[in-house]
């Protein structure tokens, strides 16, 4: 039953990105915003329960909002207020990087298991957000209507990458500062314990903290540009390349 739920969470996902998608860029631009703001207040009602609710008062600094799945909240916000390069940028992470996590936590449920089932509904529902705004921005992408070589595609795709790096780097360096405070691993990339995901603690457990942060890294990055791959085929299958007028 839990995993037809799921199925109907993400095909409702799919289906709703594809109507809304047409939108024209204006209104697109404001509704990201939205979405955004949505996120945020959502995210400042999660902490203050958890804070107030789970842990007594005492702020709990692995649940600090800035996993690869939290960056939305941040980018989303800004995005009529960036030039438009930036804002193309934000779209190729949100339908490659943003739905690889988005799905990608629904391997391993584990880490969106809360004491509070509001907290546990929070989020599911924080990663079907993430699946929308990554087939919104997707389907968008595939109505440009042309397709795009393999090479093409590969250099479109690491457009995205800059905002990756910084959030890497955003990341480690949160893991460094915060971690007197308690235990933190944003990224999943502490250096100073193993990741917590499958497969790459497995690879920490037997070769070290940081070959499984590293691994974990190189993946992503490869998982992130098979999506891009995959948009750029569905373009390129399903829409006839424009004529050129004149």
């Amino acid at each position: 039953m839990a995993r037809l739920m799921i199925l109907a969470g993400i095909g409702f996902c799919v289906v709703a990105a594809w109507v809304l998608s047409g939108m024209g860029e204006r209104r697109y631009r404001r509704f990201l915003c939205f979405l955004g703001m949505v996120l945020l207040i959502s995210e400042i009602w999660k902490q203050w329960v958890l804070t107030t609710r789970v842990y007594n008062g005492n702020y709990n600094v692995w649940y600090f909002p800035f996993q690869l799945c939290s960056l939305p909240l941040y980018l989303c916000p800004v995005y009529g207020a960036v030039p438009e390069r930036w804002r193309r940028r934000i779209d190729i992470f949100l339908m490659d990087f943003t739905l690889m996590g988005g799905i990608a936590v629904f391997i391993d449920q584990s880490g969106m298991q809360y004491p509070l089932a509001a907290l546990t509904a929070h989020s599911y529902l924080w990663h079907f957000m993430l699946i929308f705004l990554g087939c919104l921005s997707g389907f968008r992408f595939v109505a440009a209507g042309h397709g795009e070589s393999l090479r093409d595609g590969l250099r479109r795709f690491t457009r995205s990458l800059p905002i990756w790096a910084a959030g890497v780097v955003i990341a480690t360096a949160l893991n460094v500062a915060l971690w007197p405070l308690g235990e933190i691993s944003m990224f999943y990339i502490s250096p100073f314990e193993a990741s917590t995901q499958i497969v790459f603690r497995d690879i920490a457990a037997r070769f070290g903290i940081a070959a499984g942060n590293i691994a974990y890294l190189v993946v992503m990055v490869i998982a992130a540009a098979l999506f891009h791959l995959g948009w750029s085929l569905v373009r390129a299958c399903f829409w006839k390349r424009p004529r050129t007028v004149g």
